[in-house]
This record gives C-alpha cells, sequence and structure tokens, in this order.
C-alpha cells in the first residue's frame, strides 16, 4: 500500500498525511485515502469500487461503515479521539 500511495502522491493524484507525536510516549498517525486502504487490506476484497461509505460524527469517535452495491457490508471502524472531549471538559471547567 505504501509503494502505491508513494507513487500516486509523486503525480499529485492522492495525498497523505504523518503526524508523530511525543507527549504520551510516541505515537505515530497515518492517514491514507480509504479506498486505497480497502484496496489492500478490506476482505473479502471487492472487484471494484462501486463502495460507499457512511460516517456517524460524535464527541468522541468517528464511526465509519463501508458497504458494496449488494448492500452487504465491507467493513466498519470506530476511530475514537476521546482526547479532544478532555480537553473541552477541562476548559469547560477552568471557565466555570
Amino acid at each position: 500500500m505504501l509503494r502505491e500511495l508513494e507513487e500516486l502522491s509523486e503525480r499529485k493524484e492522492e495525498g497523505y498525511d504523518v503526524v508523530i507525536s511525543f507527549k504520551e510516549g510516541v505515537k505515530i498517525r497515518f492517514q491514507a485515502p480509504l479506498w486505497l486502504y480497502l484496496k489492500h487490506f478490506s476482505s473479502p476484497k471487492p472487484t471494484g469500487y462501486d463502495l460507499v461509505t457512511g460516517f456517524d460524527l460524535n464527541s468522541d469517535r468517528l464511526n465509519v461503515v463501508v458497504i458494496d452495491k449488494e448492500d452487504r457490508v465491507i467493513t466498519t471502524r470506530a476511530y475514537r479521539y476521546s482526547e479532544v472531549t478532555r480537553l473541552v471538559i477541562l476548559r469547560r471547567g477552568l471557565e466555570n
């Protein structure tokens, strides 16, 4: 996947993002296009890209579901970002 993403990036067809944090230990966050991730890691592998992605954005997480044209679920993910919620709660506590 990384080689393909590098080639796409060099041709300026797709991009990616990398964040390295040392705040609470070493953390590396890598963001790549969803279609490329599914191409390499989804099971079963779709023969085409007739996929639909649904997003559910909450205050503490992002839920993602990918379905194919027959309404079969290809993959689901929940991305939690509780550090944002903790920061908001902390700020609200300081303001009151």
